[in-house]
């Protein structure tokens, strides 16, 4: 996402009205589909125990039978007709109590039950290594509970209908890490992300994007504060450089775009438009004795400067 910045002290010379593009924003590896990111997770393995012939064989019944007089019983392994496995306790002949459901390629859960369903307190394992351990609420996870994919993406904290929703804590194998709120299984609302490469951001999220307000610092100490689209900065915002420069203005797309102010660490400035990151259109320069010069520019280049 944009361009890397070069941020050093322009040449004494007319080109030094030229000012550098945007420092790139680090993505890292978070939305890449291959690394199967917590919020993509769904619990269809558990769902699908509804959809199986989930009665027992008939070599079977007549000690499920047993459950029926209102109290619980606990039952060594019952074999369903899908060839699934439930061991544990039985009430009115359903699943209920404490128990362990095991699915016949070793994927398994084991917990709470009521009428059937998974609810209260769980661990649901599958057989690629990808466990979920926490609340469950009508066969879904719901309430608090840890996720952790077999490649090692790690979400701790709160779930509703299966997915992330509230606030919990991401982290990556590589070092990536998002603290803040989820709605519907994806980053939205306040949030801080620390990325591999040191760099930060925090503020607004929207559907896993910068989006917003927000803050983000880069890894040799470059900050923007101010508005973001899509990953990107976009509208009011104000960039300042480690070295003293810095730029308060518009953007739109990752680069500056409209009316802004740039200020070189002498203390230099240009007031004036830009496009794609470049001055372009009329402006001025005032160095850093105060002296003024008006003129126009045409893509970073000055033209007809008084």
């Amino acid at each position: 996402m944009g361009n890397a910045c070069r941020c050093h002290q322009p040449p004494e010379n007319l080109q030094e009205e030229q000012v550098s593009n945007n420092p790139e924003v680090y993505q890292g590896n978070t939305d890449n589909p291959e690394d199967e990111k917590c919020e993509q997770q769904q619990f269809q393995k558990w769902r699908n125990i509804q959809e199986d012939d989930n009665q027992p064989l008939e070599e079977f019944r007549e000690e499920v039978a047993k459950s029926n007089n209102g109290s619980r019983i606990l039952l060594p392994a019952v074999t369903m007709k899908s060839g699934n496995i439930y061991e544990g306790e039985w009430l009115n002949q359903k699943k209920d109590g404490k128990g362990k459901f095991i699915w016949k390629d070793g994927s398994y859960f084991e917990g709470d039950f009521v009428q059937d369903k998974a609810q209260g307190i769980g661990k649901l394992v599958h057989v690629n290594g990808d466990q979920y351990e926490g609340e469950w609420q009508n066969d879904m996870a719901n309430g608090h509970g840890v996720f952790i994919h077999f490649r090692g993406v790690k979400y701790a904290g709160q779930w509703k209908y299966d997915l992330q929703d509230g606030e919990g804590q991401e982290t990556w194998p590589d070092g990536t890490e998002y603290k803040g709120t989820y709605k519907e299984g994806k980053r939205h609302g306040q949030g801080y992300m620390q990325f591999q490469d040191g760099s930060k951001y925090e503020g607004d999220f929207e559907n896993n994007e910068i989006c917003g307000y927000g803050c983000y610092t880069w890894k040799d100490g470059k900050q923007y504060k101010g508005q973001w689209l899509n990953n990107k900065m976009h509208g009011q915002g104000e960039c300042i450089w480690k070295d003293g420069k810095s730029y308060k203005g518009e953007y739109a797309d990752d680069k500056k775009n409209g009316y802004g102010v740039f200020t070189w660490a002498s203390g230099k400035r240009y007031e004036g438009y830009w496009q794609d990151g470049k001055q372009h259109g009329d402006g001025i320069i005032i160095n850093a004795e105060g002296v003024r010069r008006e003129g126009s520019w045409e893509y970073g280049k000055p033209k007809n400067l008084d």
